[in-house]
């Protein structure tokens, strides 16, 4: 695992990532790799990947999507990666390269990302598929949601996002987000996790995310939200970015989900 040391670097990426649950703004303080990396794979989910320039916030910002790039996933299979940017709808991108077909493999199974870039710079890294995570039980109020789940025997598989929104008709009234460290069990315990959402008692619907991430995700998602804090705090020096790749700012890892979908009242 690498530490990178960053405070700001295109907003606009951050706020638009494949995965991250809530939009954290950072710029570029010092001396970083050239580019920003985000690929969160899903098991039966075509590959998606979020590739830029890393812009200092000196600089006009300029959306540089970089199409040269040669992208590959090997799972042990060889899944290529193919280019899909529309320069004309920028702000609706999320990812701006994709594979044509589903990720097929299993748990415990190690993936390997190799990047080509276009002045042969190589950026590289590795991942391992958690196993998959179910809702077992769950509770709606007017003002909380809980799940209830089994961790994991190995672990190593027991860090976890818990994401709950409350929709009104199409539109997300709140979304909240807890980030969940359980490496202290190793015995496939039930646990319970709450969390408290004023918007529910005005909304239509809520669905209920639970995650099981790998740890470099989960301490990935940690040190964004403590960029985030540090910029909100006018502090000066470089918050460490924790990430995996090699060559590169960013994350590359894998994840499962199970969601639930619940009428209110």
């Amino acid at each position: 695992m690498k530490t990178r040391h960053i405070l700001w670097i295109f907003t606009f990426l951050l706020g638009n990532a494949c995965m991250p649950e809530e939009a954290l703004p950072l710029r570029n303080t010092g001396s970083v790799p050239e580019y920003f990396i985000e690929c969160y794979c899903q098991p039966g989910e075509n590959l998606v990947l979020t590739a830029t320039h890393v812009i200092p916030l000196t600089d006009n910002v300029q959306y540089d999507f970089p199409q040269e790039m040669d992208v590959t996933l090997y799972t042990p299979n060889r899944i290529t990666l193919y280019y899909l940017f529309d320069s004309e709808n920028i702000q609706d991108v999320q990812c701006n390269y994709q594979s044509t077909s589903p990720l097929e493999t299993s748990s415990g199974d190690t993936l390997h990302l190799r990047i080509k870039t276009h002045d042969k710079k190589w950026i590289t890294a590795k991942t391992i598929v958690p196993s998959p995570v179910y809702i077992d039980n769950y509770t709606v109020n007017d003002n909380e949601a809980t799940v209830r789940f089994y961790t994991s025997r190995n672990s190593r598989e027991n860090y976890y996002i818990f994401t709950l929104e409350a929709w009104d008709g199409d539109v997300i009234r709140e979304r909240k987000v807890a980030y969940l460290d359980y490496s202290q069990y190793h015995s496939g315990e039930a646990v319970e996790k709450s969390i408290l959402c004023s918007e529910l008692a005005n909304a239509s619907n809520a669905m209920l995310l639970l995650k099981r991430i790998t740890r470099e995700n989960y301490d990935y998602q940690i040190s964004l939200n403590g960029a985030d804090t540090a910029i909100q705090g006018s502090i000066t020096n470089p918050v460490p970015l924790e990430g995996n790749l090699n060559g590169a700012l960013g994350i590359f890892t894998c994840y499962t989900e199970d969601r639930k979908t619940i009428e209110l009242p």
